[in-house]
């Protein structure tokens, strides 16, 4: 089934959105690509312009470096489609945005449901992943395909949230990870499978939205301005300063445990070793 959904009108007009819902996929990355591949002849889909694919369960959902992403009913399965050159900003620095949007959005879904007492502290982490209270609520792992038919190149945004559900994560082998938490944590009213899919077509809604309003909006901005916009709102939700480790480092290394200090303005996170030697991190991983 296909959707089409509009955001509030911005300075530059009203925002459009083609939404394609499926019941259940093996990938939402691998479901673009094959809509992109295949949409040679569908010049609704072949319009340059965002669109995204959601799910309501995925099956063989796949994180970073090729990692799994468990996808239960109830949580949110999304890839946004972007053109490429419909970015303003280099494209390092376009996985600090999304972290900054799903945060945003995790942010205001917090605060204007009926929740629990529990504190409620939404964070970013290098270069992408949200987290609630230090828990994974939320991880982006974003690709790119080419279309040869159409000389055009695509950013393929995957974002999964936890929304009803916290999969369980391993802490040794390849799949290890931080602990995970989920939205229905810090809300008391909400606790169902139903509800956890209702609340995440609206969460999708809205991040793709705002994505779609931010690519037009920029798109009269200066790309430095632009990047130095990006790199200010994702430093809001971050935490310099505070120890992490870095995950493909051997355990007791003193390599293993750094402080991050700031983001370079090409999306680089420069951070401080126990040693006192500051070092900049390209694709490294955080816990």
């Amino acid at each position: 089934t296909t959707r089409t959904y509009m955001s509030s009108s911005s300075s530059s007009g009203t925002i459009m959105a083609s939404m394609h819902y499926l019941p259940s996929v093996d990938s939402t990355q691998d479901e673009a690509r094959r809509l992109l591949q295949s949409s040679t002849n569908d010049s609704n889909k072949t319009q340059k312009s965002c669109f995204a694919i959601t799910a309501t369960e995925q099956l063989k959902g796949r994180g970073t470096s090729g990692r799994d992403w468990i996808g239960r009913k109830g949580n949110v399965f999304v890839t946004i489609c972007i053109p490429s050159d419909s970015v303003t900003i280099m494209p390092t620095l376009l996985p600090l945005k999304i972290g900054s949007v799903v945060a945003q959005h995790v942010q205001h879904f917090l605060s204007s449901s009926s929740s629990s007492s529990l504190e409620k502290k939404v964070t970013v982490k290098w270069p992408n992943d949200v987290l609630i209270n230090g828990g994974k609520v939320a991880g982006i792992l974003i690709e790119s395909e080419y279309v040869p038919s159409e000389r055009c190149s695509w950013f393929l945004v995957g974002i999964g949230i936890n929304v009803a559900h916290a999969p369980p994560i391993d802490s040794e082998g390849r799949n290890k990870g931080r602990i995970s938490s989920c939205l229905f944590d810090y809300i008391s009213s909400l606790e169902n499978e139903e509800e956890g899919v209702t609340q995440s077509k609206e969460l999708v809604t809205q991040i793709v939205n705002t994505l779609s309003e931010w690519i037009d909006t920029t798109q009269h901005l200066e790309k430095d301005v632009a990047s130095e916009c990006v790199i200010a709102e994702w430093s809001q939700w971050a935490e310099f300063g505070k120890e992490v480790i870095l995950r493909d480092e051997p355990t007791g290394s003193s390599y293993a445990s750094v402080k991050p200090i700031r983001v370079e303005p090409d999306g680089r996170l420069r951070v401080l070793r126990r040693d006192g030697k500051e070092v900049l991190l390209c694709t490294e991983y955080l816990f």
